[in-house]
């Protein structure tokens, strides 16, 4: 799991098995979209790679970051609820775990859930985590929209079925996601 205190003292990355590490220039923790665009804005400017490192839950080297590590620890929970429609709207960075009580208050839940709950919303759906069932899809499934910044630090966003956007580009998620969930 993530641990914040882990991420400020020390310098080296790893992920969460350990495999993958790097030394990254900079880490660093936006608390705002805005904070984000300014970050990857910069990091074009001066021409170094930026990775949102998530809860480092992969066991690939997806995520490593050989210069700029960024972490959305601080861009968690729920941005608004339309109990109506069913929708949820939650910060990239908000991780599994948390999810179902924020959902709970509402009256709302996931329709599935992994058995890990360590990931970030956003690293789970971009990466194809799954909970069980035959009949349920993966995290990603439950996604009918998101906003990302681009690497010229420019906001965007997309909502599943919009033929103006291509969903295949927008795999890995930087601002938020909307998810569609069902009644408790």
């Amino acid at each position: 799991m993530f641990s914040l205190k882990q991420w400020q003292a020390n310098n080296e990355w790893q992920n969460w098995v350990g495999y993958e590490r790097a030394q990254p220039e900079q880490k660093l923790m936006p608390a705002s979209v805005a904070e984000l665009q300014d970050i990857i804005k910069q990091a074009r400017k001066d021409k170094k790679r930026v990775r949102v490192t998530g809860a480092a839950h992969s066991f690939s080297g997806c995520a490593k970051p050989e210069e700029i590590a960024v972490s959305l620890h601080h861009m968690r929970g729920l941005i608004s609820v339309d109990t109506e429609a069913k929708l949820a709207t939650l910060h990239a960075g908000t991780y599994l775990h948390e999810i179902g009580e924020a959902l709970k208050a509402h009256g709302l839940a996931l329709e599935n859930m992994g058995d890990v709950q360590a990931q970030t919303i956003a690293g789970a759906a971009s990466t194809a985590t799954h909970g069980t069932g035959v009949t349920l899809g993966s995290i990603a499934n439950q996604v009918v929209g998101w906003e990302w910044v681009d690497g010229r630090g420019e906001l965007h966003s997309h909502q599943r079925g919009n033929p103006q956007t291509d969903i295949w580009a927008m795999r890995c998620m930087s601002a938020s996601a909307c998810w569609a969930s069902l009644p408790s």
